[in-house]
């Protein structure tokens, strides 16, 4: 194992981002603040790639520990996060006075994504431990999404369960029914894949279509239809469910279009290894970098070179690991290890030590150090 794996994995195992005192037992926080050592809430989409990640690492090496937290996290989010819809609630606040509205699980949104992300984690997970539960819940959740996705393969981005309504909204990419989407059909196939139920195949392959309306012919995805940017955060996670649910489905257009997308981003590269976070047609590029961005770009371009051989340049992609190598915390204390979130669009620094980044980090560097990286566990 790399040495950044070794600090990257330690740090997530052991730091305390994931719970381990009930009732919150399982579930993961979404940074923590080495200035004000504290966590700001606990966060279910986040609990979702917990489990994938989980997952990923007990299949490089078989490890009962790693299974065991992958339970407490489903455990968390069946018992605290799942609605009777099936949908999941987004973030559960530590203190009422820090609570986000439009995301505390209090005031009833859900939102598509994070109801995806969570249902990819427990498929996967069911499909390792055979646990009816999983199954049950992981079928609830693509249920939920499947009733809230449009004749055009299009899914609402969010749904309010004290209105019981639906909806989109242009302010922000996450609120806008998008490409980015594309991830969310990755749990839905595993679904169709553990049942064999059709209308889930058929379901994951529409909302995969519909992505398409969203690319441009240099490859980027729009992800907010305001103004037409490109936030890549985002525009990876159309990426990598076009990847996956193209190679699972044998899929040649989905694949293009995955690698189209990825082609882009390594062409908008800083000097410096990093890739900007955003792309504005009246403006260019914002070079400020996101380290679950670097993660992102880096996993999909490296899988791609390996098992699509395609000719992306080596040096490029060595240069945007060295970039993401440089955001590992080094300090010798407790939080030894984590990945600094980097920076906002404004430039502004982050100090805190980012779950997600950490997670897609972990993926990203097995790629880059082993011969046949695996789809099966895509954070």
């Amino acid at each position: 194992m790399s040495n950044e794996l070794k600090l990257l994995n330690n740090w997530l195992i052991n730091s305390g981002i994931q719970n381990n005192v009930d009732p919150d037992k399982g579930g993961f926080n979404a940074w923590y603040s080495l200035k004000n050592k504290s966590y700001p809430f606990i966060y279910s989409e986040i609990t979702g790639y917990g489990i994938t990640t989980l997952l990923f690492l007990n299949s490089l090496k078989e490890n009962e520990n790693y299974l065991n937290k992958a339970k407490a996290a489903a455990d968390w989010i069946i018992n605290q996060a799942m609605d009777e819809s099936g949908g999941i609630y987004t973030r559960k606040f530590y203190e009422s006075k820090n609570a986000e509205d439009h995301y505390s699980f209090d005031k009833g949104n859900i939102f598509t994504f994070d109801s995806g992300m969570v249902l990819f984690g427990m498929a996967n997970l069911y499909e390792n431990t055979k646990e009816e539960k999983y199954l049950e819940a992981s079928k609830k959740i693509a249920n939920f999404i499947i009733r809230l996705q449009k004749e055009d393969g299009k899914i609402f981005a969010f749904y309010n369960t004290k209105t019981d309504e639906k909806g989109d909204a242009d302010d922000k990419w996450s609120n806008q029914s998008g490409a980015f989407h594309a991830k969310v059909a990755m749990g839905i196939l595993k679904t169709f894949e553990i049942t064999n139920n059709k209308k889930y195949k058929k379901a994951a392959i529409n909302l995969c279509n519909s992505a398409f309306e969203f690319q441009q012919d240099d490859g980027r995805f729009i992800t907010n239809t305001r103004d037409k940017t490109t936030l890549q955060h985002p525009h990876c996670y159309t990426a990598e469910g076009l990847l996956y649910c193209g190679l699972k489905l044998d899929n040649k257009t989905f694949i293009d279009s995955a690698v189209k997308a990825i082609s882009w981003s390594i062409m908008s590269q800083n000097d410096n290894g990093g890739i900007p976070q955003i792309f504005n047609p009246k403006g260019g590029f914002i070079k400020h970098e996101r380290t679950d961005i670097l993660a992102q770009v880096l996993r999909l371009a490296i899988f791609m070179k390996k098992k699509l051989n395609t000719g992306f340049d080596l040096t490029s992609i060595d240069k945007l690991k060295d970039r993401l190598t440089s955001f590992i915390n080094v300090k010798e204390n407790t939080q030894k290890g984590g990945l600094f979130y980097g920076f906002e669009s404004n430039g502004q620094k982050y100090e805190d030590l980012n779950s997600w980044c950490t997670m897609f980090a972990i993926n990203a560097f097995n790629y880059y150090y082993t011969d046949e990286p695996s789809i099966e566990y895509l954070i």
